[in-house]
């Protein structure tokens, strides 16, 4: 089963991810530094000669940073750790690949229809 979360980095919540950071007893110094990274961060968007305000940003991963799909797998650890014996996670970023290995093909499916579920509700 391949999946892709939508939106990923947009939709990351920085006091999320710093409960993460210390749940995983990640040191003191990197969760501040993800706190730092994280906040005092503003856009501009520019079309056709027009620019608007700069508008703080409240939520999200600054994309093409080194350390952001570090951070994105971090936030979504616990989502992606299945609890099923016999499927395995494959990912980059925000692409997934969920595989079983079952005796046919019909209990495989069954059993990601499963995984699928358990997903969309931690997801929510």
């Amino acid at each position: 089963m391949f999946l892709d979360v939508k939106g990923a980095f947009d939709h990351v919540s920085a006091n999320q991810l710093l409960s993460i950071c210390k749940e995983l007893e990640l040191p003191i110094a990197f969760t501040q530094w993800v706190a730092t990274f994280m906040s005092n961060r503003k856009i501009q968007l520019s079309f056709n000669g027009q620019t608007q305000e700069k508008v703080k940003i409240e939520t999200g991963i600054p994309q093409g940073s080194p350390i952001s799909p570090i951070l994105f797998m971090l936030y979504l650890r616990n989502i992606c750790r299945l609890e099923t014996e016999g499927a395995y996670t494959l990912s980059y970023a925000d692409d997934f690949a969920i595989t079983v290995t079952l005796n046919s093909a019909k209990a495989n499916c069954k059993k990601l229809e499963g995984i699928a579920r358990k997903l969309m509700s931690k997801a929510k």
